[in-house]
């Protein structure tokens, strides 16, 4: 199965576009040109997406949330990926974002179990990192994503 972690590739290095999730254009492993601008406008055009991209693998991805904060040159996202064509079905989330400097971010998101799905509270991003609220079948979570691709993740103690 291709690798879908952007900390493993290597400058010119191109990932193969399954490995991508929903993004399947090159510039997403450009890190030495500032091609945001583009990125925002993918996830604008895909606002109101309803079909789902479909990898090599047979994988279904489908962006579930998006923010850009143009101020300070960053995006973040949330992917589904799934696959019901198996005798068990996969599903899994990921926190995805491309920061000011070129860097990419990506964290499995952590779920009680992924097929009860993950709904989006809250997506912020900013220079220094990603910030996401999430729920999942039981009980609401927080991560943040530091800009080195390390999450401080932590429940959220209800009132």
């Amino acid at each position: 199965m291709p690798s879908d972690d952007f900390l493993e590739w290597g400058v010119e290095e191109e990932p193969a576009p399954e490995g991508l999730g929903i993004f399947t254009t090159s510039f997403w492993g450009d890190t030495l040109n500032n091609r945001n601008a583009e990125a925002f406008e993918f996830l604008k055009a895909n606002e109101t997406q309803t079909e789902a991209y479909v990898d090599q693998e047979g994988y279904t991805w489908l962006i579930i949330a998006f923010v850009i904060n143009e101020v300070e040159n960053c995006c973040a996202w949330v992917e589904w990926k799934s696959n019901t064509n198996k005798r068990i079905e996969e599903h899994d989330y990921f926190l995805k974002a491309r920061l000011a400097d070129g860097r990419f971010l990506k964290w499995p998101i952590q779920t009680y179990n992924n097929y009860f799905g993950c709904s989006v509270l809250a997506l912020s991003c900013h220079q220094e990192g990603v910030s996401l609220n999430y729920q999942d079948k039981h009980d609401t979570f927080h991560v943040f994503l530091r800009k080195d691709n390390q999450a401080i993740f932590r429940p959220c103690i209800a009132p």
